[in-house]
């Protein structure tokens, strides 16, 4: 049963049953929130981590660990996002404190959170001391699994930002053993089970071998919507769309009984759980519900005056996969217009780009791109060849704008070829220069391994577009037919049971 202090928002069952976390404050309610809290933060719902963790220490003013874990609150190393002037303040409690009553083990946490905040260095050189203090404490209380988890957590963060590390974090040495060591000792530990979904996340055997315990999570935490969300990314890296479908519905439904719960409008769409139902939304697509997929592209709708940015993002996004996958091409839509990123559109531009440790820029050239893409394509199938050369003009401009920026680079390179290579094959009947963009495109592709988690990027997989358009040739080979084959294989790999890569694979087959 949930207990809940006077005035904080109810959260539900977010697996805090299944964490037990020991501290030495005497206080069983502070215990509690602090307990809470924890579990919130593994549920990456950091504000109200924060917020839990503040009553803690309200109810003891003593609590250091709870200050501790505040300030790890605000820190969300998987998202690229670190936020030191609200942490700094709450690590900093603990000094006037009574610290008497606090144990060994909380000492090594305090410290090892310290070091995170307080070193000297880059974020990532941070990180790695970070890290390596996680794993003396997990030498000293091997049994401890949230020292496990956190560990997990900094090693993860680790490989986020270069060398396309953030789509190998099945890579990750170590990891993936240590979690199932811990999960060994609770097999219903969120926190555990959700850094293994992430470690996990690559296309394969990695992502089966996952399941069993992503299949676990969002029964360990009933009403922590991103923990209905996470397991479908590994769905999705099996192509199980049904189960996928249904872990991004439960995600939304968690989301409508919190806001219920709380007496917020659960009609008000800006509320809602919009990533996993952008996630949703292809599904749908992959299941051909393409009147699903329609209704749910309409909520996404503009708000109004406030249109938030992450919302028009994630808009372009959905917009332009309903285009490629139902082909259903038209240019009557905000697809030419650049979203800017969040930064430069509060006001005074900054230099963004190539902020490693600053992601929200990477998805608004995404979105970008996606819309540019889609459009292009549109316009070639119209005719409307003037519209096409512009998207893949902007396409080249964000090739330019990114060129310090891996693997954002890269996608765009994609991107740029892919368009340049339709123009050419469909608009201009010019099959062997366009081909010749593609295979430049796959070349990319082939270094892009694992591919970028969630729904591809680009959105037509280049192996899929590029068989496609082999087996569209008027002067087509055998030759021709079985290379396509072998991209629709690939394609199906690293995006499998994806739909019109099925579909191609089967015509190449027939036609071989």
């Amino acid at each position: 049963m949930e207990m809940k202090s006077e005035g904080l928002l109810g959260v539900g069952d977010v697996g805090q049953g299944y964490i037990s976390f020991n501290t030495s404050s005497p206080s069983r309610e502070a215990q509690h929130l602090f307990t809470t809290g924890l579990a919130l933060h593994y549920g990456f719902w950091y504000d109200l981590s924060a917020v839990y963790l503040e009553a803690a220490l309200e109810t003891d003013s003593n609590f250091a660990m709870a200050a501790c874990m505040q300030s790890m609150a605000y820190f969300h190393g998987l998202w690229g996002y670190e936020y030191p002037e609200q942490a700094l303040p709450a690590l900093n409690r603990i000094s006037s404190m009574n610290t008497s009553q606090v144990t060994d083990r909380e000492w090594m946490y305090i410290n090892a959170t310290r070091i995170l905040w307080l070193s000297d260095g880059s974020t990532m050189e941070r990180v790695a001391l970070w890290r390596d203090a996680m794993g003396r404490i997990v030498e000293a209380y091997p049994d401890d699994v949230d020292a496990v988890t956190f560990m997990a957590l900094a090693e993860l963060t680790l490989v986020y930002p270069g060398e396309r590390g953030f789509l190998k974090r099945g890579d990750v040495p170590g990891t993936i053993a240590s979690l199932h060591r811990a999960l060994n000792l609770n097999r219903y530990h969120t926190g555990a089970l959700h850094m293994l979904v992430h470690a996990s996340d690559s296309p394969g055997s990695t992502a089966k071998a996952a399941r069993y315990g992503a299949e676990r999570l969002g029964a360990t935490a009933p009403d922590s919507f991103h923990l209905h969300h996470m397991p479908t990314h590994l769905f999705l890296r099996v192509g199980d769309w049904e189960a996928c479908a249904l872990g991004n519905t439960n995600a939304q439904g968690a989301k409508m009984r919190f806001l219920e719960r709380n007496g917020a409008d659960a009609k008000d769409r800006s509320q809602w759980d919009w990533h996993s139902l952008e996630f949703l939304h292809y599904c749908f697509l992959q299941q051909e519900r393409y009147g699903d997929a329609e209704e749910l592209g309409a909520l996404m709708a503009p708000l109004g005056p406030v249109d938030d940015h992450s919302w028009r993002i994630r808009r372009r996004l959905v917009s332009s996969r309903y285009v490629v996958e139902t082909r259903g091409w038209n240019t009557s839509w905000d697809f030419d217009t650049d979203i800017p990123c969040l930064i430069c559109s509060m006001g005074e531009c900054k230099d963004c780009v190539g902020d490693l440790f600053d992601g929200q820029f990477e998805w608004v050239y995404m979105a970008n791109a996606a819309g540019r893409l889609a459009g292009g394509i549109s316009a070639v199938e119209l005719g409307e060849l003037d519209t096409a050369e512009a998207c893949a003009r902007d396409l080249e401009r964000y090739v330019a704008e990114t060129s310090a920026v891996e693997p954002l680079s890269m996608t765009m390179a994609m991107y740029a070829l892919e368009m340049r290579g339709y123009i050419e094959c469909v608009g201009h009947d010019r099959y062997e220069d366009g081909l010749a963009y593609l295979a430049a495109a796959h070349e990319f592709e082939l270094q892009w391994d694992p591919p970028a988690y969630g729904p591809p990027a680009p959105i037509v997989p280049v192996s899929e577009m590029y068989g496609w358009l082999l087996l569209r040739n008027p002067n087509v080979t055998p030759r021709d037919v079985a290379f396509a084959q072998d991209l629709f294989r690939y394609s199906l790999n690293q995006n499998p049971k994806r739909r019109h890569s099925v579909q191609g694979f089967a015509l190449a087959t027939v036609d071989s």
